[in-house]
């Protein structure tokens, strides 16, 4: 599954996903126009408890933690060496105060509500409004339901070329992985052309279109009856 989302019964959890997306879209404009240390010192401190009010998993917060530290180490890096150590704090803060604000968003949010109140926002836009939020609604259950499915597909393709022997490369992963995706979007596409999908239907052509059969009924001429011989 490729939601976050992590049951719980705190503050956040109880908030609606619209006031939280909200407060979320106000803190990162306001902390990204904010140049001031202390204020962005501050915002990172505040964003760091929301965060522990969220109560992630220690394993997300572990996986974060290191990513995170080793851009921040290398930000921090360059920027002493360009001489403007003051521009790499203030990235550092920034990107501290965002990731933990938006990290704590995602444990206590649903993809659903997220997505459920995407499309009631499209809707109030008349009919465009509504195919868009069909439209939307279905690109992302296809995202969730099959970005694990081509990971576990790459995993499993590397595990074979591990048992073959061969060496790491990528036209090895790639190509066959590229197929299996071709494949995938090819049988999606065809059931959901079966199934009447928004934005979907018979203005797609059908990959493997069957060969005409000849028409049966009235309209077909009659065949000839065999000339029999007089002599017989």
């Amino acid at each position: 599954m490729i939601s976050l989302y992590q049951p719980g019964d705190t503050v956040l959890h109880r908030l609606g996903a619209g006031p939280k997306l909200a407060a979320l879209l106000v803190a990162g404009v306001a902390v990204t126009l904010t140049t001031g240390l202390g204020w962005l010192g501050a915002a990172a401190l505040l964003a760091l408890a929301i965060l522990a009010v969220a109560r992630p998993p220690a394993g997300l917060i572990r996986s974060q933690a290191i990513g995170l530290a080793f851009v921040t180490a290398l930000i921090l890096a360059l920027s002493a060496l360009a001489g403007v150590w003051r521009d790499g704090v203030i990235f550092v803060l920034r990107v501290v105060a965002l990731v933990s604000l938006a990290t704590a968003v995602t444990v206590t949010t649903r993809t659903s509500a997220i997505q459920d109140l995407i499309e009631d926002g499209l809707t109030r836009f008349g009919p465009a409004g509504r195919r868009g939020a069909e439209r939307l609604g279905l690109a992302i259950a296809l995202v969730i339901r099959f970005v694990p499915e081509l990971v576990a597909h790459a995993g499993a393709l590397d595990e074979a070329r591990k048992a073959r022997g061969l060496k790491a490369s990528a036209p090895r992963l790639l190509v066959p992985l590229l197929v299996r995706t071709l494949r995938t979007a090819d049988a999606v596409a065809e059931a959901l052309d079966a199934r009447g999908y928004p934005g979907t239907g018979p203005s797609r052509a059908p990959v493997h279109p069957a060969p005409p059969t000849p028409a049966a009924g009235p309209s077909s001429p009659p065949l000839p009856e065999p000339r029999k011989d007089p002599a017989s």
